[in-house]
């Protein structure tokens, strides 16, 4: 649950579904219900809209077929590199993948192993 001035953001559904962007508004109002009222609370229908004030949103999640990202430099171009495709782990991997691809970048050998990427 996040707060943007005078919205409530509540987010924490992932759905395998291709390029499908259809949101369940049913299943999106019964996990902000649940997490409204375990983080903070609150009674959705006695929320100043209730459902009605609820908007869905959907967005893709960058990822690879084997859930590892894309690391490295893009075969044919000397200065275009690529560091996406980590799914869910996007914030866990983030400061290592970073570290790797700014290691080749710079044409280190990267402290961390990049052979998985």
């Amino acid at each position: 649950v996040h707060r943007f001035d005078d919205v409530l953001r509540v987010s924490g559904l992932a759905e395998l579904r291709g390029w499908d962007t259809s949101v369940n508004r049913d299943l999106v109002i019964d996990l902000f219900r649940k997490r409204l009222k375990t983080f903070c609370g609150l009674d959705l229908d006695h929320v100043s809209g209730g459902v009605q004030n609820v908007k869905t949103w959907c967005g893709l999640r960058p990822v690879t077929p084997d859930n590892l990202p894309m690391i490295g430099q893009i075969p044919g171009y000397s200065n275009l590199f690529i560091c996406s495709g980590h799914s869910f782990h996007g914030w866990a991997l983030a400061c290592g993948s970073a570290r790797i691809l700014a290691d080749i970048i710079a044409r280190r050998n990267p402290e961390i192993d990049a052979t998985p990427f």
